[in-house]
């Protein structure tokens, strides 16, 4: 989709740079997943892209049930993780009433939740996928896209997400500056990828073996590489036998990518050039370089075997603690990558509400 097109066909349009936040089109929904939802819309508004360049992405705006508080209602910007590449994949279409529960528990405390689809989806762009900086600008950019709806919504907001989306989450509290209308107060990333991304995909072309259960990431990490960097030759990189698996990932999403054969250990990956550009790739989406900006509360999950285990979560806090961040850090005993969502939630909703009262959160940094 052209971007200049999309914003408009005088003359001034085409030669106005589109603003992050710019709102392209808004459609009233009829339907929601989100049982606690009262009103919906869809909005498409410009974000910028991995490349540095404007591009349209689709968000949601969610409003509780109840009237808004005297100020609007509070906002939280939700990150979700990663669903797959395929077009239809995307997470306003995605999305099954099982993943949604904690943005419900959002709306029925009053919260207005936005969810964007981020950078790249249906035939206008690959999707690079674990993308931080890109994701992080589409959550923040809707919260600015959001506001030019007329509904009640405060100028504070928190960004909120779940494992690709709670990594964004940690790029988001970095770049506060990016939203200065509306100050971000603080950010919630449960189960966030870091630089877990980069050890599991170092331990798969060693030959290390890959549970059912982190086999997909393999080939979505590899066709996000391939979207940042054209120039990857996917044959060189990927094993024949990965080959079905590639091919799957192209046209199905995450819940089907779990049911393919696990391979055996060296049958995924090969070293070499290619591998390196997915290194160099990888290496640059790892939140362990920022300075945060604002208070963050992580969940971990104790049981997490994804690429998001309790050791390099560990290994994130600490770098991001060595540059005087604020951080809340909770490990969930017995909990895995996806439930760790629920039952961290009392934890987490405690920790907005303390943030937008104004009061200092626990920092469990050194």
């Amino acid at each position: 989709m052209s971007v200049l097109a999309a914003c408009g066909s005088t003359p001034g349009a085409r030669n106005a740079m589109p603003s992050p936040g710019q709102v392209v089109n808004v459609q009233p929904q009829t339907r929601s997943l989100l049982t606690e939802s009262s009103q919906r819309w869809m909005v498409s508004y410009i974000t910028t892209s991995h490349s540095g360049q404007s591009t349209v992405v689709q968000g949601l705006i969610d409003l509780p049930k109840t009237p808004p508080p005297a100020g609007g209602y509070p906002v939280v910007s939700w990150g979700t993780g990663t669903t797959g590449v395929a077009p239809q994949c995307a997470p306003s279409l995605a999305a099954s009433p099982s993943r949604l529960e904690y943005q419900n528990l959002l709306l029925k405390q009053g919260y207005a939740v936005l969810r964007t689809d981020y950078e790249g989806w249906g035939a206008f762009a690959g999707r690079p996928d674990l993308e931080g900086r890109s994701n992080a600008y589409a959550m923040a950019d809707l919260v600015t896209a959001a506001h030019a709806l007329p509904i009640q919504l405060s100028k504070e907001w928190i960004a909120a997400g779940h494992s690709q989306g709670g990594g964004a989450v940690i790029w988001v509290a970095s770049m506060k500056e990016r939203t200065p209308a509306y100050p971000l107060k603080a950010a919630v990333a449960l189960a966030p990828t870091g630089p877990g991304v980069l050890k599991f995909l170092n331990d798969v072309v060693d030959g290390q073996p890959v549970s059912a259960g982190a086999q997909p990431f393999v080939a979505i990490t590899a066709l996000a590489t391939k979207v940042a960097d054209p120039s990857l030759d996917l044959d060189k990189l990927t094993h024949p036998a990965m080959k079905p698996q590639i091919e799957a990932a192209k046209t199905t999403c995450i819940g089907g990518l779990f049911g393919m054969p696990v391979l055996a250990p060296g049958q995924y990956l090969k070293k070499g050039p290619e591998f390196d550009k997915m290194v160099k790739f990888f290496a640059a989406q790892d939140p362990t370089q920022l300075k945060l900006q604002v208070p963050v509360f992580i969940a971990q999950g104790e049981k997490d075997q994804t690429t998001v285990t309790p050791p390099t979560t560990r290994q994130m806090m600490g770098a991001l603690c060595g540059k005087g961040a604020r951080i809340q850090y909770k490990e969930y005993a017995g909990e895995d990558h996806g439930s760790v969502i629920m039952a961290s939630s009392a934890d987490s909703l405690r920790f907005i509400s303390s943030v937008l009262s104004n009061q200092a959160p626990a920092n469990d940094c050194r």
